[in-house]
Parts: C-alpha cells; sequence; structure tokens
C-alpha cells in the first residue's frame, strides 16, 4: 500500500483477482456514482453491464486493479489487462487504426479499462494515483485506452500524463457520443 501523493488520508492499493472479488460492490458504486452524472451520462442499465463487463475482465490475461481507500472505502478505482486479439474493443479498435497503427500500438499493449473517482473525492490527485500506481509495473510496451471526445476531467488527465490522441470521433456500436483512442508508450 503506499499513500497517494498529495492527498492525505488516501491510500493506493494493488489487488488481485481474489481482492478484486472482494470489492466488486464498492466499484460498481463508484462507477456509478463517477459516470452516472454529465459529461458521462451512464444509464442504470449500463452500470449493470460494467458489473458483467468486470467480471469477465478480471479473469483476463494481465489483469491489474488499482483501488484507492479514504474514509474507511473504496474512493476510486483504475483497472486494465493485456490487450489480446479477440476482445470486442480491441479488434474495433485495430479496425479503426487500420494496419500500420494497429502493429505500433496494439501488439505489445495493455488495455487501460477504466478509471473513476467519487465525485466528492475528485481535484485530490487520486486519478492520478490510480492512473500512476495502475502502469508502474505494467511490462507491455504500450497502453491503448478510449474517452469521450469532449473535453473532461479524464481527458485532462490523460494529457497531463502524456497519453496521446491516436484517432478521434471513433463511434462503438450504442454509444451516444464519440470517443477518442489515446496511446501511451511504457518504454
Amino acid at each position: 500500500m503506499r499513500s497517494a501523493g498529495r492527498t492525505t488520508g488516501v491510500v493506493v492499493q494493488d489487488l488481485d483477482r481474489v481482492g478484486a472479488a472482494r470489492v466488486i460492490d464498492a466499484v460498481l458504486e463508484v462507477y456509478a456514482q463517477a459516470l452516472m452524472p454529465s459529461p458521462y451520462n451512464k444509464s442504470l442499465a449500463e452500470v449493470q453491464m460494467f458489473a458483467s463487463l468486470f467480471e469477465n475482465h478480471v479473469e483476463r490475461d494481465g489483469f491489474r486493479l488499482t483501488v484507492a481507500r479514504a474514509d474507511g472505502g473504496v474512493v476510486g478505482f483504475a483497472y486494465g489487462y493485456a490487450s489480446r486479439p479477440g476482445g470486442w474493443w480491441r479488434d474495433r479498435v485495430a479496425e479503426a487504426l487500420g494496419t500500420n497503427l494497429s502493429m505500433e500500438w496494439l501488439e505489445d499493449a495493455f488495455e487501460f479499462t477504466e478509471l473513476a473517482v467519487r465525485p466528492r473525492y475528485e481535484g485530490r490527485g487520486i486519478g492520478g494515483a490510480l492512473h500512476d500506481a495502475l502502469l508502474e509495473r505494467v511490462e507491455a510496451r504500450t497502453a491503448m485506452l478510449s474517452t469521450l471526445q469532449e473535453e473532461t476531467r479524464g481527458l485532462r488527465l490523460y494529457e497531463r500524463k502524456g497519453w496521446r490522441t491516436l484517432l478521434e470521433n471513433v463511434w462503438f456500436g450504442g454509444t451516444p457520443a464519440p470517443y477518442r483512442i489515446m496511446g501511451l508508450r511504457l518504454r
């Protein structure tokens, strides 16, 4: 466990699959609180779908979960896993990127799948601490993510951390807004 930088009273820790199972309810609460309000506007059905996806993602190669704890509970989380062909997100991103960019960015990549912080804890450096802790020991050459196309706190965090936009205005099936695909060189 480690302290979350400038955030007093917040501890960031990595959890394995067993630990992830223990905090799934808290992770879902954080997800709902962070992503149901604007600009993300996730519906209750999408939150429920995330619960199912998370349980599936825990089983993926290279799964990593980092949580931030404060005031007796989980106040934020970030997770991801090794990017492999055949994954729904990866295959759509590979198609959108084209052959050359896919080889450059997806050949040895970590999928930075989600980062969320309870709204009342935003602005305290927790998102940045979660980001850094999640990627700290990832051995992949690159990391990839998708985030809303529009300006958000998340986008500003990723840009501060060195992520670069590879594609804009990418529509994933059933999404009401476009996304941007971002990449980060890890080594």
